[in-house]
């Protein structure tokens, strides 16, 4: 994320400790943010995670508006796949 006045680069997430980014079609997937962000700073993610697992998950911006709590993921669907490649991970609202 970058300040548009100070030109200040922050970071939004780093869930590197989490997401499989290994060979293939894997790591962060998508990322989309709730129609109501604005409102709930709510935030969806499509990710790969240890092996051949694809994730779906929620996430909500902590007590900093400007990056969010990834202690607080709730995973809303796990899928175990058969390859390391077509693995999904487009969300859209």
């Amino acid at each position: 994320m970058i300040d548009p006045e100070s030109r200040t680069v922050r970071t939004f997430l780093d869930h590197s400790n989490i997401v499989n980014s290994g060979p293939g079609e894997a790591g962060l997937l998508g990322l989309a943010f709730h129609p109501d962000y604005a409102d709930n700073g709510r935030v969806f993610l499509s990710y790969t995670w240890g092996n051949l697992v694809s994730r779906v998950a929620e996430m909500s911006v902590s007590a900093d508006p400007d990056s969010l709590d990834a202690s607080a993921e709730r995973l809303l669907l796990q899928v175990d796949q058969p390859a390391g490649n077509h693995n999904g991970g487009q969300i859209d609202f």
